[in-house]
């Protein structure tokens, strides 16, 4: 078969022709794409672009089999394997064509969902439909094209409906290819003419007017006899290759570091435990530290008093920015005596009694979250659904302060976490931040209660025990510790549990071992990859290395409970392990104040979640959940499941 393209317009020609980068979409319920029409496809494609990446639907795929009536986890197990009989001739292709990590090349859109540009493009089409009336049109009858080709019949409104969350998690791919994969140029193709993508085209949506560098295409398949002559290839070196291990016995090291599959720590751990377990370590911000990788050196650095944790010093080593390791008189940056006299004050609080009262509180939120999930899409997103806003209300709770308050903070604080945000952004951030918390504090002043955390603080500050800086400093802690630290281990563990249905099995056998599985949890995943810097007040020699005064050290506790001289066979998740995760919450002054509340939110949100579904599914592959690994707090971008 030959394979020709006809390009939307005149610019869109000259993308074509300019041959930098080709994003084939293909679709499991186009019978155009059968494997041998899909390798020729890709081959084709090969032969004539620098550059070559394959779409492949997300877990929306399943929306045209469930309107269709089929059980929603018959209709995953059938997208799923529609998925993959496009996955692999496509990647078969790739490596025919000499195109190095083929797996790399084959994206689904739920894996590009953490590329900021598809992030926002998606947001823009979902507002858009609901305020366009030509572009919820356009989508509409987009849906119900689709639906009769994989129905074989007219939809009816209610399934043109359910199935537009297909429709709308494609749209991105049809204004700006280059910038959601970093490229210059790029055309889309398709196997055929979509009147959706004209309109954009022709601007009916202004919002969405596809980006300069950005065309679009209908390829076309035609038999011809064998023995015609040969594509001519290009060369292949923009392909992308499989990235290469750092030689972790000399030099310096840039995080982040290559992150392990599934949540788990970088594997360049486990080597530089072996062989350089104190290494330089060079942050995003350009300030070098030293990574201590074996347990031993962490928890000994951790509570060592020659390490201070107050960074608030201009400066002072940062990671990315002035995040709030710089809030003056947080309770994160504080030193004994001064961060004991502040935790004095909260430590009430936080202690397992009072933490355990508020299990009935954590229970009837995940008993509502859990109620509009299963009123809504199946599958859906569970970190959107339920570990988030579980999460946010729990802390809502907690620190008594109104909702839109807390979702003003984290829309702040994914910017302030973010090791790729600009240095500036992050200082905005973190400005905003303080100031979000001063008004906390002022809107509490009249009747503080000493029975909840901001209230003991401005009490405590009336009395003179702390100061106005040690007040609003802590508050932007408690913000900082009261939501992201449990979303990630909610989302995270239930992803574990599902690859590893034997443990999860046993829990539903025996619900009394959940507290046991939240502890593995948090072994297994922790919160993220690295930790808040420590830095040195005096020379210290680490293992024959000296840490200079005024150098820094990070001490990722995930390492420490990743290491073999203390954890048997630490990469296997086993919900019956001996021992538990303690050292994830840190060690000396600095232990995690609300580890208890984060052990019982957990425990009962798992439980909630599994007892109401003990049948939940993933939805996609496990390799293909997107991670947000640019976070401080790391942790799947969404979890799609279904039930």
């Amino acid at each position: 078969m030959t394979v020709s393209a006809e390009p939307l317009t005149e610019d869109c020609r000259r993308v074509l022709e300019f041959g930098e980068c080709i994003l084939v979409g293909l679709s499991p319920y186009n019978s155009f794409f059968r494997p041998a029409a899909v390798e020729t496809l890709v081959g084709w494609a090969a032969a004539r672009f620098d550059r070559v990446e394959v779409l492949l639907p997300g877990f929306e795929a399943a929306y045209a089999a469930i309107a269709a009536g089929r059980p929603p986890r018959d209709a995953v197990r059938s997208a799923l394997r529609a998925v993959q009989l496009l996955r692999t001739p496509a990647r078969r292709a790739l490596a025919a064509a000499g195109r190095r990590d083929p797996d790399a090349l084959v994206h689904t859109w739920t894996r590009l969902v953490t590329r900021p540009r598809y992030r926002e493009l998606r947001a823009v089409a979902e507002h858009a439909y609901r305020t366009s009336p030509e572009l919820r049109a356009l989508c509409d009858e987009t849906s119900r094209e689709g639906l009769v080709s994989a129905l074989g019949r007219e939809p009816t409104p209610d399934e043109v409906a359910r199935n537009l969350g297909y429709v709308l998690a494609e749209v991105p791919f049809f204004v700006d290819v280059p910038g959601i994969i970093g490229a210059q140029t790029a055309v889309f193709v398709y196997s055929r003419p979509s009147p959706l993508v004209e309109a954009l085209f022709a601007g009916v949506v202004p919002e969405l007017t596809p980006a300069r560098g950005h065309a679009s295409a209908v390829v076309r398949l035609t038999p011809v006899a064998r023995g015609g002559p040969p594509l001519r290839r290009h060369a292949v070196d923009g392909a992308a290759a499989t990235p290469r291990e750092p030689d972790v016995t000399q030099g310096v090291l840039r995080w982040p570091l290559p992150f392990g599959e599934h949540g788990t720590p970088p594997p360049l751990f486990a080597r530089l435990r072996a062989e350089r377990p104190v290494c330089p370590l060079e942050m995003p911000s350009g300030h070098r530290m030293w990574l201590l990788t074996r347990r031993d050196d962490i928890l000994r650095a951790a509570a060592d008093p020659r390490f201070s944790r107050d960074l608030t010093d201009p400066g002072a080593p940062r990671i990315a920015g002035d995040d709030f390791n710089t809030v003056l008189g947080g309770i994160f940056n504080l030193d004994p005596p001064a961060h004991t006299r502040v935790r004095r004050i909260l430590q009430p609080l936080y202690q397992r009694g009072q933490v355990e009262a508020m299990r009935p509180m954590i229970a009837a939120h995940a008993a509502e979250l859990l109620d509009g999930m299963d009123a809504g899409p199946n599958p859906a997103d569970l970190v959107a659904a339920y570990a988030s806003p579980l999460a946010l209300r729990v802390s809502c709770e907690v620190l008594r302060i109104p909702l839109e308050q807390r979702r003003t903070y984290l829309s702040l604080f994914r910017t302030q976490t973010d090791y790729t945000a600009d240095p500036a952004e992050i200082g905005a951030s973190t400005e905003a931040i303080t100031a979000l918390s001063a008004s906390i504090v002022a809107d509490r002043q009249e009747r503080p209660d000493p029975g909840e955390p901001v209230g003991a603080l401005i009490l405590a500050h009336r009395d003179g025990v702390i100061s106005r800086d040690e007040l609003v400093g802590t508050v932007t802690y408690l913000l900082v510790t009261g939501a992201d630290p449990v979303i990630g281990p909610l989302a995270t563990g239930t992803l574990t549990l599902l690859r590893h249905p034997d443990q999860l099995a046993e829990v539903l056998a025996d619900p009394g071992l959940w507290p046991a599985a939240v502890e593995e949890v948090l072994r297994y995943h922790h919160n993220g990859f690295l930790s808040n810097p420590r830095v040195a007040l005096e020379d210290v020699e680490i293992r024959g290395v000296t840490v200079r005064a005024g150098e820094a050290v990070v001490t990722p506790f995930l390492a420490a409970l990743w290491d073999p001289e203390h954890v048997r066979d630490p990469h296997r998740f086993r919900v019956r392990r001996s021992g538990d995760a303690t050292a994830g919450f840190g060690h000396g002054p600095h232990h995690c104040l609300g580890s208890s509340l984060a052990r019982v939110h957990l425990a009962t949100a798992f439980a909630a979640l599994f007892t109401r579904h003990p049948d939940l599914g993933l939805a996609v592959r496990a390799d293909d959940v997107p991670w947000e690994e640019e976070m401080l707090f790391s942790r799947p971008a969404l979890l799609p499941v279904t039930w």
